[in-house]
């Protein structure tokens, strides 16, 4: 059985996938970059090398082909149909090729997947303005609330413009191109796959035809909502791997999350009581390589305690200090508490605790909060009330956690402002904006 499957590089682990799933198989690739399928005639499919121009046919008995876009019957502009996997880096330059070649300016993007953030990002650093159309409040969908609110900021500052709908797409424009990931119900557009199977069944049985197609379509599905999704421009850089919060919460799972605050980000551990971790995401410089190292642990079956253990140079041995920060949280050494907590607060039940210097206190603090100084704590210790929660706030978190150490030695009930005000001004600003 030979089956021809055009498409770029990024189609190359479909290829595999058919090699390795698909008894006897002879799996051709041929790289739509050089070669453009040109016509089918029943089981002969005509191509044309770019560079030299030359025509061949190549027999199949099933032919997988990706378009990289498709035009508008009615003439008002492209489509491109692009799947919710996204595109290689490569690839976008033949995107902006196509697109600058046609004079767009101007282009929608449509979506509510990470895949349309990072085509607005690319869009925008080709001098192309992208206006985003999603039919989600929290656009990137893929992304945990937090990171999501940081890309729309981020996208905003660029005055890209978000627009929410009820309806999935806009009307085609003259003039301008559209650029179309996925169904917002859940389905995958299938405009840029085709696959063709004349007289398979005829030829090997209909058991065997049906179970070979099953895999082809298998191996085209993306990854939805799994695995590690990085949205990378030169100026910002978010990243999430494993399950977000959004899954769990559904899927009825109790959960976990430290953060740790970094300069201009933050990263985030999301895991369960016995060390399991489900997911993690980051927020700035190196999320591509928080996000890779962390992916690989999840794939390995490791736990926080696995993850406390390791041994990083900066910048990456902030992760061992969350695993370490997350095995005190599983070891009840230390409590956490939250952002949402510090803003609903009860002053009568609650003391929020602030242990930073005074001149820092004086520049920013939370309303009702109080100010003793990490130095000073031990002899200020007096003027807290041992019947109220307390939760202490620091810059970063690491002074509040030797605050709170002290804290439970003279029996009190506190715990530690997770990514403290760093983490908290930056998701303040955020979900503002």
């Amino acid at each position: 059985m030979k089956i021809l499957v055009i498409g770029d590089i990024d189609t190359a682990p479909s290829a595999d996938h058919l090699r390795f799933n698909v008894e006897g198989a002879d799996v051709v690739l041929v790289d739509n970059s050089r070669e453009v399928l040109r016509s089918v005639d029943t089981n002969v499919a005509t191509l044309e090398e770019i560079s030299t121009g030359r025509v061949y046919q190549q027999e199949f008995d099933i032919l997988v082909h990706r378009r990289p876009a498709t035009t508008d019957p009615n003439g008002h502009g492209d489509v491109l149909h692009l799947q919710e996997g996204g595109c290689p880096n490569y690839q976008w330059r033949q995107i902006e090729g196509f697109l600058k070649g046609k004079g767009y300016t101007t282009a929608n993007v449509v979506g509510d997947c990470v895949s349309a953030a990072q085509a607005a990002v690319n869009l925008y650093a080709y001098g192309i303005m992208p206006t985003v159309v999603t039919t989600t409040d929290r656009f990137p969908r893929d992304f945990d609330r937090d990171v999501a609110a940081f890309l729309r900021k981020q996208l905003t500052k660029w005055d890209i413009v978000i627009m929410q709908t009820t309806h999935p797409y806009l009307p085609y424009e003259e003039g301008r191109a559209t650029l179309f990931f996925g169904d917002q119900q859940g389905q995958t557009v299938q405009d840029n796959q085709q696959i063709l199977a004349p007289n398979l069944a005829e030829k090997f049985g209909e058991e065997r035809a049906a179970a070979v197609l099953a895999v082809v379509r298998s191996s085209l599905v993306p990854p939805r909502n799994e695995g590690a999704l990085v949205v990378s421009t030169r100026y910002f850089q978010a990243g999430l791997t494993g399950a977000s919060e959004e899954r769990l919460i559904k899927s009825a799972v109790s959960y976990i999350y430290s953060v740790l605050a970094l300069h201009g980000g933050f990263i985030k551990l999301v895991y369960g009581a016995g060390g399991k971790i489900y997911g993690f995401s980051a927020v700035g410089a190196g999320s591509d390589g928080f996000v890779d190292i962390v992916t690989t642990l999840i794939t390995c079956g490791g736990s926080v305690g696995t993850l406390a253990n390791l041994d990083f140079i900066s910048p990456y041995k902030a992760l061992v200090q969350l695993g370490k920060t997350a095995l005190d949280v599983i070891n009840s050494q230390i409590h956490m508490a939250y952002p949402d907590e510090i803003d609903y607060a009860n002053p009568d039940i609650t003391t929020l605790l602030d242990v930073r210097n005074y001149s820092d206190f004086a520049m920013f603090n939370i309303p009702n909060s109080v100010n003793i100084p990490l130095s000073d704590l031990k002899f200020g210790i007096g003027t807290l009330s041992q019947n109220k929660d307390i939760i202490v706030i620091s810059n970063g978190g690491n002074s509040a956690t030797a605050a709170v150490k002290i804290l439970y030695e003279k029996g009190y009930k506190a715990r530690v402002l997770t990514g403290g005000l760093k983490y908290y001004k930056m998701r303040l600003n955020s979900h503002e904006a």
